[in-house]
């Protein structure tokens, strides 16, 4: 006997992914600037005695040196806003991956229940638990077409993530790309102003004299080397940068998916 087959309407939104992101990147970037932007005056502001007498040392050593506390304690702050934002960057990754999935069934996804099990619950599942380079290989696996020209920036902070989260962020030949010294790349946008002829990025404190030409440069390529042995830090400004190469990477990632979805016979649905 001939069982029935059962429809499902599934509607795609590939914007969700990229506003959760920047969700959870904002949430990053608050945390950084406002961790950064705390201070102690002295040792004893961080020990002072335990509401409930009994004080937990670990590792039986007091706190002495209030500066290399505040270095330690700026290092663990960007390494926190850096885990975050690469775990964000990998939640997006899985909602890419099931969506390409769906795509690259195109209009009509015929599959059994079983079919289904398989490709879109253990499936995603397996890919849930790859890191970011395994997990971008994947994808290009359903499609060529699905990478973007910024994942070698996207590899390089997270090199800089790894270096932060396992080694306290002091560089060592782990983190090296085949030099004696990790380099990680990004994008930023920046205001030129021209000067005399001469395009010049301008900041705070710029005054324009009679008309002065302005204009915005956007994904500006940016580097920072940190040699084997330094400790990685980042100045709120970059963050926030190393953040906007993460949104330029998934907002490209979209293009290229809705790309995707057209070349499988995906149309997308106007609006209105």
């Amino acid at each position: 006997m001939n069982k029935e087959r059962e429809s499902l309407h599934i509607r795609i939104n590939l914007d969700a992914p990229v506003n959760g992101l920047i969700r959870r990147l904002r949430h990053a970037n608050d945390n950084l600037r406002f961790g950064l932007a705390c201070d102690v005056g002295s040792v004893e502001d961080v020990s002072a005695p335990s509401m409930t007498g009994i004080t937990y040392a670990i590792g039986g050593a007091e706190i002495r040196d209030l500066d290399r506390l505040r270095t330690g304690f700026r290092s663990w702050v960007i390494a926190s806003a850096l885990r975050d934002s690469i775990e964000a960057l990998l939640l997006y990754l899985d909602e890419v991956r099931k969506v390409s999935v769906l795509l690259s069934y195109g209009p009509t996804v015929d599959l059994t229940s079983d079919e289904w099990n398989a490709t879109l619950v253990r499936g995603q599942k397996q890919f849930h638990r790859l890191g970011l380079r395994r997990k971008l290989d994947a994808l290009k696996q359903i499609d060529e077409s699905l990478q973007s020209e910024y994942e070698e920036e996207i590899a390089t902070i997270n090199r800089a993530r790894n270096c932060l989260v396992h080694r306290f962020g002091a560089v060592t030949d782990e983190d090296t790309d085949g030099t004696d010294r990790l380099t990680v790349r990004w994008r930023k946008n920046e205001i030129v102003a021209e000067i005399d002829g001469t395009p010049t990025p301008i900041g705070p404190g710029f005054v324009a004299k009679d008309v002065t030409p302005l204009y915005l440069h956007q994904n500006v390529p940016v580097s920072k080397e940190f040699s084997i042995g330094e400790t990685i830090l980042l100045s709120a400004d970059e963050f926030g940068e190393l953040s906007w190469t993460v949104i330029v990477f998934a907002v490209h990632f979209r293009e290229k998916v809705e790309t995707f979805g057209l070349s499988r016979g995906v149309v997308p649905r106007e609006v209105g």
